[in-house]
């Protein structure tokens, strides 16, 4: 039936009850949440007019409407039309709550940045700068990586920059990648190939003997190779030599004879890595292998940093040269251990000699190395041949003798120390200088036959060129042999007084700064020194070692300072078995003349006078001195 008439109240009371007719108290008003009212918009307009209590975090939107002092009635059609189900409101709660933390958070620092005056936009473009960095570093550091993040496919991108040989392997348990091992950077440190090489020969394929360059079915582990280009060819087989500064120049050359050595044999080309060499480089001291040993294929490019491999030594198995070889990809004075040890022996030394001619074969390929490949640049030649036509200028000072002859004597202080037990108990653990002086003596008489022809005197003065680190040790010896000149007093002839030469007495300023002002300790070297002292130093050591040895002789006749009219040899020469530059000296004059050989047997009085075990260890010399 039809409603009654009903009239409203002339004002709304505290509870909001629009009607005073008891019977319609069962009906829904109006309110902000009814159905009706959502139609006409009410909830909206309530809404945009409230004032929302932002520190009351703990109520949710229909809390913290407060319309109302009591409860709004339900729907009276079902309780299946809620404005919110539970779920949803705690939502919304949280919601709020959050952007709540958030709006406070941005207003805090906003009042942060102004009281300290710090103006909004240069913050923001500071940390947009600092992201920026963050990723371009990522970018050189780990580009792969952020390719991967932006969807780009590097496995297919790398796998179509490979040659054909390393396609055919991609996945195989033959592939050595050092990026996978966390390396970034190329060619590795020694310490990090060293590491790899240990890695190496704990793998189970490593462990059964094979020759020196062959490799077990099987074990055949390299790096993957990019293919090369038109413009770009790449070397087929490369060795190269990594000039790392961790060990004396001496020892750096007698592995590099042998290396050289090995290029030629396993027709390799041969390079010099010396980016992180300490001495300059490599060029500024010798000349470029390209000149002096071009190799299979001459102007080819060496290859990528990131494929030099340490270990094995049967790196890289090729079939697109005239027979399928292997190569060592790069070594090292302190990875040759690897590579010129046990194995190296027993391949290139002659099984049926004993002794010092066990060496024999190995003298020879480093001597042809030095004579022929391993060359100082126009710049050490000119130095080398000055040094000696000075030291012709002091021997023909005192003598009419066309002929200039000389004992070399090199004194070695520093970090090298005596290997005999004679001097282990010594403060300094080294050969004493009286030592030297009374080998000089010894040697002297030996060789011009003094004991036989005591009343013969000798036409012209004992001629000396002296190679020391230590001014000290060089200023002892010349006051020691000039106090104990037994020849000049008994023959009574000032003019048989020893004469000294070394490049610190020089008359030319040029060779005088390239001595050493002090001893060399190859720990503190390059702390020590600046880079163009030690370049300095290292030319020294050049034109010592061609002086102590004879090596490098004749020169070019095109140089216009140089006289290859007149070589230079040392009768003898003196030093300390610990030394590289002593073992060194024997490629320069010679093994005959070292060794005094004698058909199979080596004599007793050879010219290399080693004073250190005097000859008392088998073998008294080797080639080269093994790192560890």
């Amino acid at each position: 039936m039809p409603p009654k008439n009903l009239s409203p109240t002339p004002a709304y009371s505290s509870n909001i009850e629009l009607y005073t007719d008891a019977e319609s108290a069962g009906l829904t008003p109006r309110t902000p949440f009814s159905r009706q009212a959502r139609t006409e918009g009410g909830h909206s307009r309530l809404l945009a007019n409230d004032s929302h209590n932002e520190d009351d975090e703990a109520m949710d939107e229909i809390g913290t409407l407060e319309v109302q002092s009591q409860p709004l009635l339900r729907s009276s059609a079902s309780d299946s039309f809620p404005l919110y189900s539970r779920h949803e409101t705690a939502r919304i709660g949280r919601s709020e709550d959050q952007s709540g933390k958030s709006s406070r958070i941005w207003k805090r620092m906003k009042e942060s940045l102004s009281q300290n005056r710090l103006p909004v936009g240069l913050v923001l473009g500071l940390g947009t700068a600092i992201i920026l960095l963050l990723l371009i570093v990522v970018s050189f550091k780990r580009n792969t990586a952020l390719l991967a993040y932006m969807g780009v496919n590097t496995t297919a991108i790398a796998f179509e920059a490979l040659d054909e040989e390393s396609k055919a392997r991609f996945n195989s348990s033959s592939v050595i990648d050092y990026a996978a091992q966390g390396y970034t950077s190329f060619p590795l440190t020694r310490n990090q190939y060293l590491s790899q090489c240990y890695q190496m020969i704990n793998d189970p394929r490593m462990k059964y003997y094979v020759k020196f360059w062959d490799t077990r079915p099987g074990a055949e582990m390299d790096v993957l190779h990019a293919k090369s280009t038109p413009s770009h060819k790449t070397c087929n087989s490369t060795i190269t030599y990594l000039l790392d500064g961790s060990v004396g120049l001496m020892v750096d050359l007698t592995h590099l004879a042998q290396v050289a050595g090995f290029a030629r044999e396993r027709n390799r080309t041969l390079f010099v890595y010396d980016n992180n060499w300490n001495r300059g480089r490599w060029t500024d001291h010798f000349l470029d292998f390209s000149e002096t040993q071009p190799g299979p294929e001459p102007g080819c490019a060496p290859p990528p940093p990131n494929e030099l491999v340490a270990c094995p030594r049967t790196a890289r198995l090729l079939s697109d040269v005239p027979y399928p070889h292997l190569d060592v990809k790069i070594t090292s004075a302190r990875i040759n251990f690897f590579h010129l040890g046990h194995d190296f022996e027993e391949t290139y030394e002659d099984p049926y000699k004993y002794t010092i001619e066990r060496k024999k074969p190995v003298y020879d390929v480093s001597a042809e190395s030095f004579s022929k490949y391993i060359w100082p640049n126009a710049i050490n030649q000119r130095l080398i041949q000055h040094a000696r036509d000075e030291l012709i200028q002091v021997a023909k000072s005192k003598t009419k003798d066309t002929q200039v002859q000389y004992i070399s004597t090199q004194i070695r202080r520093g970090d090298r120390l005596a290997m005999s037990w004679r001097y282990q108990k010594l403060p300094q653990v080294q050969v004493p200088t009286e030592e030297y002086v009374d080998a000089f003596w010894k040697t002297y008489s030996r060789i011009y036959n003094l004991s036989s022809n005591p009343d013969v005197a000798p036409t012209s003065p004992p001629v000396i060129y002296l190679a020391s680190d230590s001014p000290s040790a060089a200023s002892d010896f010349a006051e020691l042999l000039r106090s104990n000149d037994t020849l000049s007093r008994k023959y009574n002839n000032d003019n048989l007084r020893a004469l000294i030469y070394e490049l610190r007495t020089s008359s030319d300023p040029e060779l005088r700064s390239l001595a050493p002002a002090r001893e060399y300790v190859q720990a503190d070297w390059v702390e020590n020194r600046t880079q163009s002292e030690r370049i300095a130093e290292t030319r020294g050591m050049v034109v010592d070692w061609a002086l102590l040895s004879g090596a490098w002789q004749p020169l070019p006749s095109g140089d216009a300072d140089a006289d290859a009219s007149t070589p230079l040899k040392p009768l003898a020469a003196i030093c300390a078995l610990p030394t590289s530059i002593c073992k060194a000296t024997v490629f320069g004059l010679g093994w005959n003349a070292s060794f005094d050989w004698q058909g199979n047997d080596v004599g007793r009085h050879p010219n290399w006078v080693e004073i250190d075990n005097h000859g008392s260890i088998a073998p008294m010399w080797r080639p080269f001195e093994i790192i560890q």
